[in-house]
């Protein structure tokens, strides 16, 4: 594949399971993360949550709960990863504002988009026939 004029490439990383248990030791507030919808920078997090549970019928779980404020409308987007779901086209179930949303992906990963080092949460799926990509990024640095 060629790159030409106006194209970008976004080079990311997925993080292991082992990266992302490390992650869990440290918590990056809110209003360190940046949002972008659709690859577009918009809006501010008020809600941040990740964190680990353990339950009877899943094992470990990573349980991601994020909230976009856009002009006053708030949006919250959910997911429970199962251990055997950390990878990307896992099976998992994304909730926006409580609702299932169809083709859902959730991917933790490392770039650059909010600077070098950038630990990311994206919401990927479709929701009435529309594609949606919704990524929840704060610098390494924020993560204490």
């Amino acid at each position: 594949m060629s790159e030409g004029i106006g194209t970008t490439y976004t080079h990311f990383m997925a993080l292991s399971l082992l990266d992302i248990v490390k992650l869990l030791n440290h918590h990056a507030k809110a209003e360190d993360h940046k949002v972008f919808v659709d690859g577009v920078e918009t809006g501010k997090c008020v809600r941040a949550s990740f964190r680990p549970v353990i339950s009877f019928a899943h094992g470990f779980e990573l349980v991601l709960d994020y909230t976009l404020d856009n002009a006053g409308a708030k949006t919250t987007y959910s997911s429970r990863l199962h251990q055997n779901q950390l990878k990307s086209g896992g099976g998992e179930k994304i909730l926006v504002n409580g609702q299932d949303v169809d083709d859902d992906d959730v991917i933790v990963g490392a770039d650059a988009s909010a600077g070098p080092g950038t630990i990311y949460v994206e919401f990927k799926f479709s929701q009435a026939g529309t594609a949606k990509r919704v990524k929840f990024a704060a610098p390494a640095t924020a993560f204490k």
